[in-house]
């Protein structure tokens, strides 16, 4: 379904190549792989996909779009593997259910903001029908109505959280011309018009939609938004911090990605019959660090040495740090007493990485270090410290599996000896500085800065059951 300004299609192709499709593979494969994408306008990301699927099928109901983007298909060299087809709107959903049994994966992106309420739960009840069993339902790039300011159409502060009837009588509050003059245009041919305007432009969406489908998310959400993958193009805001905080009170069981100023993630058509461990945000508690204070959308550390106490819902196998920095020299320190194993360091978005042994001694604490080569520029980082843990035991695997089941019959843990991990950041300018976890079994980390101005920050919770995380794909943090 088209937009009513759709996106320059240079941008919106080169922000899904670069960024959604990798992060999309990191969870489903696509080679070979049959991706259908409902609302495809005029093909940028279907040629995105193209380039690691082997066959893209999109449809969409605005024509001028559909043919753009066969032109473009074609430019692009993708014609072999791309298919876009026009359906009427009121055959759209036929034209997609005949595609049962084909589609591995099925792309939402950028769609689900521009239709009604029952328009939405239809596409949601389809993605479901004509999916594979094995495949994979991704929904990229929506808006989210939870979060207080409205980006994507009005940029009006809590207008996505207001009535559809409200919204509609205050739209003139906004400041953002294109949208007044398209509002004004449509209004001239009538009231039904303009209301239809209204909601093609995009209103906010969130978890209850996925939920009044899905039911149970636990059962069917497989990858979240918070990940390394995608944190240079979603960064993380204080707003969204603050909702996390919220939705860990009220709703702990909610995926970390409905937290997030956009929707990205993963489900599957069926219940999975898992519980996939989430990159989690810290969400801003500083009661247990004195000199330690937010302010506004930044976090005040008052002298070098002052640490930021985090508690830790669940064990994890890693510690993640995420900084920006605008002269690109980044180090990174751990003291990890009590690692089951050393610390293997890497890092995103550095150009080069030091790795330090850790210490062998079991009476000293494992400890690494990651420091990266100065840039002109502005960029953001995500340093993961993982621990490798050594082969277990019997005896090992069957304390794993008694934790598991604690975990999941929400036991509470016997009392460990606490694992403490320091992070220190060496950065000539912070502009913001994401903070790790404990390893195993602890309650808290101590980050103690190097410059007194810190800013939002995110915590791997990922729950492996009391056993480090699996090496496989390091929860990352983000700025």
């Amino acid at each position: 379904m088209s937009a009513p300004e759709p996106n320059y299609w240079p941008d919106r192709y080169a922000r899904a190549r670069d960024f959604l499709v990798p992060w999309v593979e990191l969870t489903v494969p696509l080679a070979g792989r049959t991706v259908l994408e409902y609302g495809c306008g005029h093909g940028p990301v279907s040629c995105a996909f193209a380039e690691r699927a082997g066959r893209v099928i999109g449809v969409d109901i605005d024509t001028a779009l559909v043919e753009e983007g066969r032109r473009r298909v074609t430019d692009d060299g993708v014609a072999d593997r791309v298919e876009l087809e026009r359906h009427p709107v009121e055959e759209i959903l036929d034209a997609v259910r005949a595609r049962r049994g084909e589609v591995d994966v099925f792309l939402l992106y950028a769609v689900l903001e521009h239709l009604t309420l029952d328009e939405r739960l239809a596409v949601l009840e389809v993605t479901r029908e004509v999916t594979r069993e094995d495949g994979a339902i991704v929904m990229c790039e929506t808006p989210n109505r939870l979060i207080p300011f409205d980006h994507h159409t009005t940029r009006v502060p809590f207008m996505t959280m207001l009535p559809d009837e409200l919204a509609w009588r205050y739209r003139d509050r906004s400041d953002r011309e294109d949208f007044l003059d398209a509002m004004a245009s449509a209004a001239a041919r009538g009231e039904e018009e303009a209301r239809e305007a209204w909601v093609r432009w995009g209103r906010g969406v969130s978890f209850h939609e996925f939920e009044l489908v899905f039911e149970d998310l636990r059962e069917h959400v497989i990858a979240s938004s918070y990940d390394v993958a995608l944190f240079e193009e979603r960064p993380i805001h204080s707003e969204e911090l603050a909702l996390a905080r919220y939705l860990k009170r009220v709703r702990p069981d909610l995926a970390p990605c409905f937290s997030r100023s956009w929707l990205d993630l993963v489900l599957t058509p069926r219940p999975h019959g898992r519980r996939p461990a989430f990159l989690r945000p810290w969400t801003m508690e500083t009661a247990g660090s004195p000199g330690v204070a937010w302010t506004r959308d930044t976090l005040q550390v008052f002298g070098r040495a002052t640490p930021l106490r985090v508690a830790l819902p669940a064990p994890s196998g890693q510690v993640v740090v995420g900084v920006m920095t605008e002269t690109g020299r980044v180090a990174v320190e751990v003291d990890a007493a009590g690692a089951r194993g050393p610390l293997v360091v890497s890092a995103r978005g550095s150009p080069t990485t030091r790795r330090t042994p850790p210490s062998r001694s079991p009476s000293r604490p494992r400890r690494s270090s990651c420091a990266s080569a100065p840039r002109a520029t502005s960029r953001s980082w995500a340093i993961a410290l993982r621990v490798q843990p050594p082969e277990p035991s019997s005896s090992g695997r069957r304390a794993n599996l008694d934790a598991e089941r604690r975990h999941r019959r929400r036991e509470p843990e016997a009392s460990g000896p606490l694992r403490r991990q320091l992070i220190e950041h060496d950065c000539g300018r912070w502009a913001r500085n994401g903070l790790g976890k404990l390893i195993e079994g602890g309650k808290e980390v101590a980050v103690a800065p190097s410059s007194p101005t810190l800013g939002d920050a995110a915590v791997d919770s990922r729950s492996h059951g009391g056993r480090p995380a699996p090496a496989a794909r390091p929860p990352p943090l983000g700025r």
